[in-house]
């Protein structure tokens, strides 16, 4: 599993509990695609907004984990509410893309 260096939009991450803060988040354990980075907003961390199911949340980069790329179709359906693989895929590409 990665760490928040090489996180980007488009990542599926799952939130967790952080090392450096005893905040404990209601999401720990949810799993979201990464949609937008928000470098440098916080002295010490970078935070992320997350689509989780249907809504986005913003979490530190201490709270998030990159995991696999290979998704499961229950995967899907949890982190963009039911939208196909294909047009999950498409959406995915485009937003690696975006910055290129």
């Amino acid at each position: 599993m990665s760490k928040c260096k090489t996180m980007k939009a488009g990542d599926l991450v799952k939130v967790v509990q952080s090392e450096r803060d005893t905040l404990i988040t209601t999401f720990k354990d949810e799993t979201g695609i990464i949609v937008s980075a928000h470098l440098g907003k916080f002295s010490n961390q970078d935070s992320f907004s997350v689509m989780i199911r249907d809504k986005f949340h913003i979490f530190g980069a201490n709270y998030l984990e990159v995991v696999g790329v290979e998704l499961s179709d229950k995967q899907l359906e949890e982190v963009c509410g039911g939208m196909s693989y294909q047009k999950f895929h498409d959406w995915r590409a485009e937003k690696l893309n975006e910055d290129r």
